[in-house]
């Protein structure tokens, strides 16, 4: 790995005309991989580097470092995660070990198979090692590898998830959160991180805790959201958790645990 001016490189990047500071221009052997307001990404042929502008943006960058960090000690056959190598300030920055450009998109049944699976078996070495979630699993945050291994991104979305007063007298943390995403994006891959999930940790995944945190999510869109998109989103999921259910009577049903599970749902 070769040293980096990161504070060079964002002064570039700031000079750039606002047409330029876009993805595909290149900063000396840099190209700009990602750009908005709130993040800027840069990479070369090894290295990755995520600039946060916020002044108030060190807590993430140190977050997502450490975050990398834990993942680094977790291993399986299907996943990688990228190698954390610095951090620091002016601008807040975060340097990586580079992956593959993110999939985008899903084509295939195989494809869904194959990455949901390493997005199921990372998921749970995470939630059972640490106790973490990643709550933003879609197509832009995994990687397809050159050796056919499933890269996972976005180490900022790795969390505590929330505990629900609903779930339970003794406030159960509630790690089917991390299927909402998926559930909104992408139709066919949720069930297949949950087959791996469970297959890799033992946990089964209860479908009427998830069904009630899809409700809680619509609820919260139609009252924050615009109501067109809303109303597109609320269809995408309740066709994906019809898919969802469809798949489970055709293949392992034994993976959802409908009425089992160690806290039962109480209605407060």
């Amino acid at each position: 790995m070769t040293n980096i001016n990161v504070s060079r490189l964002y002064e570039a990047y700031c000079a750039l005309p606002p047409s330029e500071q876009r993805s595909g221009t290149y900063l000396s052997n840099f190209r700009i991989l990602y750009s908005e307001r709130t993040s800027i990404v840069l990479g070369d042929k090894e290295q990755v580097i995520k600039i946060i502008p916020r002044d108030d943006a060190i807590t993430a960058v140190e977050k997502e470092f450490k975050m990398l960090t834990l993942c680094r000690d977790i291993r399986g056959g299907s996943f990688v995660t990228p190698a954390p190598i610095a951090y620091g300030k002016n601008p807040n920055h975060l340097v990586m070990t580079r992956l593959e450009k993110p999939c985008g998109y899903i084509s295939t049944e195989w494809d869904y198979q194959r990455v949901g699976q390493a997005l199921g078996e990372f998921s749970a070495e995470l939630w059972v090692r640490y106790g973490y979630i990643h709550d933003d699993l879609h197509p832009r945050n995994f990687t397809r590898e050159k050796d056919g291994k499933v890269g996972v991104l976005d180490f900022e979305s790795i969390k505590e998830p929330l505990t629900r007063v609903w779930y339970s007298p003794n406030n159960r943390k509630s790690f089917e959160e991390m299927f909402l995403p998926p559930l909104a994006c992408e139709p066919g891959l949720a069930p297949y991180v949950a087959s791996a999930f469970t297959e890799r940790s033992g946990i089964p995944i209860n479908f009427a805790w998830l069904t009630r945190l899809v409700n809680d999510q619509v609820r919260f869109m139609e009252a924050e959201w615009d109501h067109k998109d809303c109303e597109e989103t609320v269809e995408i999921i309740e066709s994906n958790l019809q898919k969802w259910k469809e798949h489970l009577a055709n293949h392992r049903p034994a993976v959802v645990s409908r009425s089992s599970c160690a806290l039962p749902l109480r209605r407060l």
